[in-house]
């Protein structure tokens, strides 16, 4: 049975009350960007929601770049377009189609909530994505 506190005027049943360490007052005023970044990795699992870059840094052109992927097309657009990222810079002829991102957008996207992930898991969302625009062309041919 839940205790009963009467410290304020009505009466709440203590379990029902926000515990401590998710009250705002709790969070000092302003969070690290390490704070949210785990905050969003932890609702990205919870919605399903999965945007992933590599941990691979290639040099090319002077620069260092990664690949980002998601479980979806219209999401992996979306998260794009808050990077700043253009719609045709999305390399979708390839076997594993994804977004070339640099290190420092790479950074960004990890400070909006976009997760590290092994290679493995980049492929296979990059193995759904594929499937996703194959059948998406299919039923495009198909009308």
């Amino acid at each position: 049975m839940a205790s009963i506190s009467a410290s304020s005027s009505s009466v709440i049943p203590s379990r029902s009350r926000p515990s401590r360490s998710w009250r705002p007052s709790s969070l000092g005023g302003s969070l690290s960007p390490s704070r949210v970044r785990v905050t969003m990795c932890i609702l990205s699992a919870h919605f399903h929601m999965a945007i992933l870059v590599d941990q691979a840094l290639i040099r090319h052109r002077g620069k260092l770049w990664c690949h980002m992927v998601a479980e979806s097309v219209e999401e992996l657009h979306h998260f794009a377009g808050r990077l700043g990222l253009k719609r045709e810079w999305f390399q979708h002829r390839t076997l594993y189609p994804h977004y070339d991102l640099t290190a420092s957008v790479r950074r960004k996207a990890l400070a909006l909530g976009a997760v590290e992930s092994d290679k493995r898991r980049v492929v296979e969302c990059s193995k759904r994505l594929r499937q996703q625009l194959n059948e998406a062309a299919r039923a495009g041919a198909a009308t």
